[in-house]
Protein backbone atom coordinates (compact mmCIF):
# COMPACT_ATOMS: atom_id res chain seq x y z
CA UNK A 1 0.00 0.00 0.00
CA UNK A 2 0.98 3.54 -0.41
CA UNK A 3 -0.01 5.00 2.84
CA UNK A 4 -1.11 8.32 1.09
CA UNK A 5 -2.72 8.65 4.47
CA UNK A 6 0.16 7.73 7.08
CA UNK A 7 0.78 10.38 9.74
CA UNK A 8 -2.47 12.12 9.41
CA UNK A 9 -0.97 13.39 6.29
CA UNK A 10 -4.23 14.74 4.37
CA UNK A 11 -2.62 16.35 1.40
CA UNK A 12 -2.12 13.03 -0.56
CA UNK A 13 -5.96 12.19 0.37
CA UNK A 14 -7.22 15.92 -0.14
CA UNK A 15 -5.28 14.93 -3.80
CA UNK A 16 -7.05 12.58 -4.63
CA UNK A 17 -10.45 13.87 -4.32
CA UNK A 18 -9.42 16.52 -6.14
CA UNK A 19 -8.74 14.36 -8.97
CA UNK A 20 -11.57 12.49 -8.36
CA UNK A 21 -14.20 15.33 -9.18
CA UNK A 22 -12.49 15.84 -12.48
CA UNK A 23 -12.59 12.03 -13.42
CA UNK A 24 -15.55 10.42 -14.37
CA UNK A 25 -14.13 7.05 -16.16
CA UNK A 26 -13.43 5.76 -12.32
CA UNK A 27 -16.33 3.07 -11.63
CA UNK A 28 -14.15 1.35 -8.97
CA UNK A 29 -11.87 2.62 -6.15
CA UNK A 30 -9.38 0.35 -3.54
CA UNK A 31 -8.01 2.14 -0.83
CA UNK A 32 -7.40 -0.55 1.32
CA UNK A 33 -4.86 -0.36 3.59
CA UNK A 34 -3.19 3.16 3.18
CA UNK A 35 -3.47 4.13 6.96
CA UNK A 36 -5.92 7.27 5.80
CA UNK A 37 -6.82 9.11 9.19
CA UNK A 38 -10.51 10.48 9.53
CA UNK A 39 -9.86 13.46 7.90
CA UNK A 40 -8.21 12.05 4.92
CA UNK A 41 -11.69 9.83 4.29
CA UNK A 42 -13.55 12.56 5.29
CA UNK A 43 -11.97 14.29 2.11
CA UNK A 44 -12.68 11.11 0.15
CA UNK A 45 -16.17 10.90 1.48
CA UNK A 46 -16.64 14.68 0.58
CA UNK A 47 -15.43 14.00 -3.25
CA UNK A 48 -17.17 10.37 -3.40
CA UNK A 49 -20.82 12.42 -2.32
CA UNK A 50 -20.08 14.90 -5.49
CA UNK A 51 -18.90 11.94 -7.69
CA UNK A 52 -21.82 9.86 -9.27
CA UNK A 53 -19.99 8.00 -11.67
CA UNK A 54 -18.48 5.58 -8.65
CA UNK A 55 -20.09 2.52 -8.14
CA UNK A 56 -17.82 0.83 -5.27
CA UNK A 57 -15.20 1.84 -2.93
CA UNK A 58 -13.35 -0.34 -0.71
CA UNK A 59 -11.48 1.56 2.31
CA UNK A 60 -12.19 -0.58 5.66
CA UNK A 61 -8.62 -1.46 6.46
CA UNK A 62 -8.25 2.59 7.58
CA UNK A 63 -8.40 4.58 10.63
CA UNK A 64 -11.71 5.77 11.06
CA UNK A 65 -13.28 8.34 12.83
CA UNK A 66 -16.51 9.51 13.89
CA UNK A 67 -16.71 12.48 10.50
CA UNK A 68 -15.93 10.32 8.56
CA UNK A 69 -17.80 7.43 9.68
CA UNK A 70 -20.99 9.45 9.49
CA UNK A 71 -20.29 10.97 6.24
CA UNK A 72 -19.59 7.52 4.44
CA UNK A 73 -23.11 6.62 6.61
CA UNK A 74 -24.99 9.53 4.20
CA UNK A 75 -23.29 8.29 1.39
CA UNK A 76 -24.06 5.08 1.61
CA UNK A 77 -27.75 5.44 2.77
CA UNK A 78 -28.54 8.08 -0.23
CA UNK A 79 -31.09 6.68 -2.05
CA UNK A 80 -31.03 10.01 -4.54
CA UNK A 81 -27.57 8.73 -6.36
CA UNK A 82 -27.80 7.46 -9.86
CA UNK A 83 -25.77 4.75 -9.62
CA UNK A 84 -25.96 3.34 -5.75
CA UNK A 85 -22.81 3.16 -4.33
CA UNK A 86 -21.07 -0.46 -3.19
CA UNK A 87 -18.46 -0.67 -0.09
CA UNK A 88 -16.13 -3.40 1.87
CA UNK A 89 -17.75 -1.76 4.70
CA UNK A 90 -21.25 -1.11 6.44
CA UNK A 91 -21.98 1.58 9.03
CA UNK A 92 -24.57 1.29 11.72
CA UNK A 93 -25.27 3.29 14.18
CA UNK A 94 -24.91 2.26 18.23
CA UNK A 95 -24.92 4.39 21.14
CA UNK A 96 -25.29 7.93 19.19
CA UNK A 97 -22.19 6.49 17.13
CA UNK A 98 -21.73 5.17 13.70
CA UNK A 99 -19.25 1.80 13.97
CA UNK A 100 -17.62 0.68 10.60
CA UNK A 101 -17.79 -2.74 9.94
CA UNK A 102 -16.13 -5.07 7.47
CA UNK A 103 -19.12 -5.92 4.55
CA UNK A 104 -18.87 -10.14 4.53
CA UNK A 105 -20.51 -9.81 0.94
CA UNK A 106 -18.63 -6.97 -1.36
CA UNK A 107 -17.31 -7.66 -4.42
CA UNK A 108 -16.54 -5.05 -6.76
CA UNK A 109 -19.12 -4.39 -9.65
Amino acid sequence: ANKIGEKCNVSGAAALADSLLHNRMLKHLDLNHNSLCGPALKAIADAVEQTSMLESIALFHNQWDQPSSYKFRQILQDHARIIPLKADFITSEVDLRVEVCKAADFSPA
